[in-house]
């Protein structure tokens, strides 16, 4: 635990942050005389929130060996495949919209173009990686 975390970079940790929290300032800045919410911090609140939940799967992701997920880039790129087929047939959108966007799940609503983002990244970064130990085996 003593190697992980003398290895991080904290510099670029305290400048993510320090970005993150001028943005909440901004958000607060630019709200809080909006009377169609309930409270000033209604949006900073939110999206505090989300920074908090990233910063804990960013130092989760971050313990994880990414090898371990290359080994599962067929699975993801085959779970962002069903989630947007999903989306397409049976998501949801606004009336005024016209766009299928949503998951309806019981306890969230997912935007599954979000999380394709992410799981093609992994998934395609997989197979990217391991074309460059292809080609480094073919060339000696």
């Amino acid at each position: 635990m003593g190697t992980y975390l003398r290895s991080l970079d904290y510099v670029l940790m305290a400048a993510a942050l320090a970005v993150a929290v001028f943005g909440l300032f901004m958000i607060y800045s630019a709200t809080r005389g909006d009377s169609n919410i309930s409270s000033p911090y209604y949006y900073v609140r939110s999206q505090g929130i989300g920074l908090v939940l990233g910063f804990i799967f960013m130092i989760i992701l971050s313990v994880v060996n990414y090898q371990s997920i290359a080994r599962w880039r067929t699975y993801l790129y085959g779970l962002t495949l069903v989630l947007l087929v999903l989306t397409l047939t049976i998501g949801s959108g606004g009336e005024t919209v016209g766009a299928n966007r949503w998951l309806e799940l019981p306890f969230l609503r997912l935007q599954t173009s979000e999380l394709a983002k992410l799981l093609l990244i992994l998934s395609l970064g997989a197979v990217l990686a391991e074309g460059v130990e292809l080609r480094d085996a073919c060339a000696s």
